[in-house]
Formats: structure tokens, sequence, C-alpha cells
């Protein structure tokens, strides 16, 4: 019985309050002046006055009720919004029954005049039932939605007591098919300790949190900082792991990139949270107005950091964007998500090789590309050393190309997507991708143009990395292959390094060698103990073996050349190579004059030519000559 009539107030429709809310505005005058006097005898006296004013009484309050929209809520979900309409309402009924009751004293003799008080005690009375029948409901709601989910929700701790941790709670609240139910926040802000959000408490900081997920049972724990850091994911992921807590988070991947604070967005842990580092604002204006009604071409669109370019320009509003690979897969795969992203950008595809500069042509003059970010490169180091002219062909001859057709069609800008491997290369890739950086260079110098190169390491989770390999060599149950025991490599987000890149771009003006700040490096045995621990496994159950280094690999990489010297740009996690940024070993590829810049073509013309003998020996003699910091042995 107590069951069907809750069931039957939560499902009251606000017509049916009006009615009884008539009700109630009748007795209420008669209970303000029985306040007001308490002798039934001297009530009599009023009682005509009460009979005459009752209407209005009534219709004042029905009025500012309704136009103060009180009776259009969801009062199931009512909020500090509707307790404030009801606080207003309040006043101006108040303010419209005072008024009322002075000109009824003035002007309806012989009737005896109300009490000043009765306003004041009427409107007090009117606006405590309609607030308490209200609420009644949210009370209800709420004591409804904790019973149902403390028997059949997970409870969580919830991390960060913030703008975010609070929106989530709500979210998590308000639905009442959610699995989640907060028991907890933890915040290293001293000053919330001991608050509470709603009915949920701050009771600690993060060295709490092991005590208080025993204290609990809890068995998830969600990170709600938008802005948090690789470090501070990393303890907290320390913390739960030995627990067996499954650990999630709330987070934007880019810069350009909102998310709603919602259950719906969280995730679990990646490798990429544990090697987040802080976020940097960058200047998002410059970048916007590089970007925005611009025709934009990108060179490797299907390859990991060419279909990450793709997607944060798409958000940035270019008038037209043209992907070129030279694989129909992916070039289909990103063309068919830029579409469901947003229809109404112009969008082009061409599957071409770059090292086809007659077809190359005819795209640069079917497009119109103004700005260009040329990504696509062989990028597998002990393939090179196997492949060499097909490194030389692609990633030197391609972006001459590319460079070349920039200048005939008038493009504004371009970026070359560069690589750390390109330092004092001991391979064959780093070494083409090192040239690569050195024709980005010449052609900017020698036609004024603002042509940049930016140079970083490994991106996370990109095709062909160690991540991908890991996973699935985890999946098989193992080993997981590791080359050496102290090889380093420096690493940064796909999102992160593509970001930075278009800042870059905006920060360009002619021929500057970009370097990205890419933090400390990262031991590869440390990178696959931390993905066996994120897949669920136990370190001791997947062996890690050691295969000894690859032709062409180094123990660690390295960002910058022996005698480069880097300066800062205002944004924080982006250097710039200063002006004599060409290793001085290679001066006399700077372009000062015609007969400089033709003397390079020649040579790089002579580099195309020989890598097509295919002879190792002449190959590497004639890098040499354009890179001698190469140190590369066959």
């Amino acid at each position: 019985m107590n069951n069907l009539f809750t069931n039957l107030f939560l499902t009251l429709k606000n017509r049916y309050f009006l009615f009884i809310d008539i009700i109630i505005f009748s007795i209420i005058p008669f209970l303000a002046i029985y306040i007001r006097i308490e002798n039934l005898d001297e009530i009599q006296n009023y009682l005509s006055t009460l009979y005459n004013i009752l209407p209005y009484y009534i219709l004042i309050k029905v009025v500012i009720f309704y136009m103060l929209g009180l009776y259009k809520r969801m009062w199931r979900f009512a909020s500090i919004e509707e307790y404030v309409r009801i606080l207003f309402a309040g006043l101006f009924i108040l303010f419209f029954q005072y008024i009322l009751t002075l000109l009824f004293g003035k002007y309806s003799q012989p009737l005896i005049a109300l009490p000043n008080s009765i306003p004041l005690i009427d409107a007090f009375l009117a606006i405590g039932y309609f607030g308490l029948s209200r609420f009644s409901i949210r009370i209800i709601e709420v004591s409804n939605q904790r019973k149902n989910k403390t028997s059949r929700s997970k409870p969580v701790i919830i991390v960060g007591a913030g703008v975010t941790g609070v929106k989530l709670l709500k979210d998590i609240q308000s639905d009442r098919n959610s699995q989640l139910y907060p028991v907890a926040f933890v915040d290293d802000n001293i000053s919330k300790i001991g608050t509470s959000i709603g009915d949920v408490a701050v009771e600690g900081s993060l060295k709490d949190l092991e005590k208080l997920i025993d204290l609990y049972k809890v068995k998830d724990v969600i990170i709600a900082i938008m802005k948090a850091d690789g470090v501070k994911i990393r303890n907290i992921f320390e913390i739960c792991k030995p627990l067996e807590v499954q650990t999630h988070i709330l987070k934007a991947k880019n810069d350009f990139d909102e998310i709603a604070i919602t259950q719906k967005n969280l995730r679990s842990i990646n490798i990429e949270d544990l090697l987040q580092r802080n976020v940097v604002s960058i200047d998002l204006e410059s970048v916007k107005n590089i970007i925005k009604y611009k025709r934009i071409l990108v060179t490797g669109a299907g390859g990991s950091i060419g279909s990450e370019i793709c997607r944060q320009v798409f958000q940035l509003f270019p008038s037209s964007l043209t992907i070129v690979g030279h694989g129909e897969n992916s070039i289909f795969d990103i063309k068919n998500e830029l579409i469901q992203t947003n229809s109404a950008i112009k969008l082009n595809s061409f599957i071409v090789d770059i090292r086809d500069k007659a077809r190359l042509d005819l795209i640069f003059e079917k497009v119109k590309p103004e700005i260009i970010f040329h990504a696509a490169a062989h990028k597998h180091v002990p393939l090179m050393e196997e492949n060499p002219s097909e490194a030389i062909t692609n990633n030197v001859l391609g972006t001459f190309n590319l460079c070349e057709l920039s200048i005939k069609h008038l493009v504004k800008n371009f970026v070359l997507i560069s690589s750390d491997k390109a330092v004092n290369p001991i391979s064959i890739m780093g070494t083409t991708k090192r040239i690569a950086e050195l024709v980005v260079k010449n052609f900017a110098e020698h036609y004024n143009k603002n042509f940049v190169a930016v140079r970083f390491g490994n991106v996370l989770d990109s095709r062909g990395s160690v991540i991908p390999i890991f996973k699935k060599q985890i999946e098989k149950g193992g080993p997981v292959t590791v080359t050496h025991p102290d090889m380093t490599r420096y690493f940064m987000t796909i999102q992160e390094a593509v970001t930075l890149v278009l800042q870059s771009a905006a920060l360009g003006n002619s021929g500057e060698l970009f370097i990205l700040d890419m933090g400390k490096p990262v031991k590869i045995v440390d990178l696959a103990n931390d993905l066996i621990r994120l897949s669920g496994v136990k370190n001791s159950s997947i062996d890690i073996i050691y295969s000894g280094l690859r032709p062409g690999e180094k123990l660690f990489e390295e960002l910058i050349l022996n005698n480069e010297k880097i300066q800062k740009t205002k944004i924080e996690k982006i250097f710039v190579a200063n002006g004599n940024h060409v290793n001085n070993a290679s001066n006399n590829l700077k372009t000062i004059s015609e007969k400089n810049f033709s003397n390079f073509k020649n040579k790089i013309n002579e580099l195309v030519r020989i890598s097509l003998d295919d002879n190792q020996l002449k190959i590497r003699t004639e890098l040499k000559k354009l890179v001698p910091e190469f140190n590369g042995q066959k």
C-alpha cells in the first residue's frame, strides 16, 4: 500500500497538483489569520474580508507560480534552480498580496481591514507548502535510486572533487539505470577534505585511497580530472592494480576536442594515459586562423600521423581537405570516418604514389592546396636497411616532388613530418628523413617560402610500432620480445604530437626546423611491463626475452644534432633550431644562390639515380656525401 502511494505521488502530473494547490491555497489565508490572532472570537470579525479577498489571493499565487514555469517542471529531477524560483515566487506573492491587502483595507468599507502581517504569513505558508510538496518528489526519487543502487550497483570512488567530478556525480545519480554508485571522493586539495558534495563526502587524499577501497569494498575507481598528467594517473593505477581494482578515466583526446562529462564517456586506463605529460595550453586561435576556410592537403593520410592530422584539421573547418595516400584500404577508412564526422566539409581523396610527379601535378591543379602536411614516408628501420632504394625514392624524391609542385602551384605553407632518427643517423631510413629536412630547408630559403619541418620521436600505438606488436604477443600468452634491456625511446601520444604539429605550422616563417619536447626517454622493457599489467595478466606469467639490436637500430635516439642550437618558442613544448640548423658538416648544402640550389638538386638527382641500381655500397657512399654525419655500416 505504501509503495502504491509512493508511485502515484511520483507520477502525479502538474495539472493535478494545480487542483490540489487551489484547495490548499484556499485554506492557507485562514491558517494565517489564526496564527496572527489565535482568538477564535476575534477571528470572526475578519471572515467576511477573507472570503472576499480569497479568490484574488489564490489567483495571485497560481499566476505567479505559472509565470515562473513551476507548473512545467519535472520535480523528480528538481535542483537548486527550482528552489530559487520558489523563493522568487514567494517575494512576488508577498509584494502583490501586500498591495492588494492595503487596497482592500482602504476601499472595501465597511469590511474590516486585515492585519498587515497576513500577506507575509500567507506567502510564507504558501511557498513552504509548495516547496515541500514538490521537493518531496525529489527526495522520494533519490531515496528510491539509493535503495536500487545499493542493491544492484557497483560502489565507486571518484578521484577529483572539482567541477568535472561534481558533474560526473550528478550524471551518475540522475541516471536511474546507472550501474555505478559513488560512495566517496578523494582529492589532494586539503580544503575539500571533510566537505560533502550532495550526499557523497570527500573522505581523504590519494594517500587514503587504498584504505577507502578496502573500507567500501570498491572494485572501480574513476579519475575525474580532465587535465591529469601521466604521473598522477600512474600513481593511481599503481595503487589500484595490486588490489585488483579497475581504473577508469574521463579525458579529452586533444585541445580541439571537447568531451561531455558523463559516465558514457568513461574508459579504461591505457598506455597513453600512463605516459601522458603535463598538458600545456597552445595558441588555439593561431592554429584555427591558419586552417579555417583553407584548402588543406595531407599526404600519408591513411597512416597513424596522417589520419590524426585529418581528424584534427577537420575540427577546425577547412574549406576543403584532400587526403592522399598509397594504400587504398587506409584511405577508404579515414575517408568514411571523416564523412561521418562532418559531411559539410568538402573532402577529396586520391590514391597516388608521391614518387609519381605527373599524377601529383594533376591533383594539385585540381584541388589547389594552400597548406600541405607531408606525413607520407617509409618509417620501418630494418626493412629500409634491406630496401634502400625504396627509402630514398619515397622519403627523398617524394618530398622533393611535393616541394617543387608546391612552388609551382603557389602553396602557402608546407609542413614536413620528420623523425628523431634523422639525428646523427646510422640507418638508411633516418638518413633519408634528414635529407628530407634539408630539401624543405633549401626550398624554403631559395624561394622564401613558409616551408617548415617538425621533428619528434615515436608516437604511441602507431602502426608498426612496438606497442601493437607487444599487444599481439601478450594476447598469445607471450613471450614479449625486446631487442635490448637498455634500449630507450622518446614517446608521445599521436594526438599530442599532431596538435603540436598544427601549432608549429602556425608558428612557422621560412625554413624553420621545429623540435617537439618529447619529455624523458622511456625504456622499452618498462613499456612492455606496463602493457602486461594493463592487459590484466600477472607479469610473472608473461616472459620477456631479448632478441638483440636489428640492422639500423640505436640503443637510444636523439632529437638534436651536435651543432644545432635550439631556442624556445612561445609554446612550451615546441623548440626551434636556430637559423644555422643544418649541421656544420653539411653547410655546403645551404642555399644562398641559384647556383647552390642547382647543385643541391643535382645531388638529390644523383642519389635517386644511384638508388635505382640497388647497389648498397654506392648508395651508402652517396648518402655519406649528402649527410656526413651518417654512420651506417652494411
